[in-house]
């Protein structure tokens, strides 16, 4: 277990680019617009996953540090 600060959170976050997206048609998973980080980005800037699929338990985690993050902007701002 290796704990991350806010500081390094944030810094993480602030690189990590946001795309939209859809599945190839071939696939089957349908051809709807999907948003949010691409897998090797994740890998790349966060260190997480295997650069391929992002796990439920990595966005779990995601949107837990995110929820920290702007907890510590309102403490801050308060």
């Amino acid at each position: 277990i290796n704990d991350m600060s806010i500081a390094e959170l944030a810094v993480a976050f602030n690189k990590l680019p946001i795309s939209t997206w859809r599945y190839q048609e071939e696939h089957g998973l349908g051809t709807d617009t999907h948003i949010g980080a691409m897998a090797q980005d994740l890998q790349e800037h966060l260190g997480i996953g295997d650069g391929k699929v992002i796990s439920i338990v990595d966005q779990i985690g995601i949107m837990t540090a995110v929820g920290k993050l702007a907890a510590a902007s309102l403490r801050k701002e308060s």
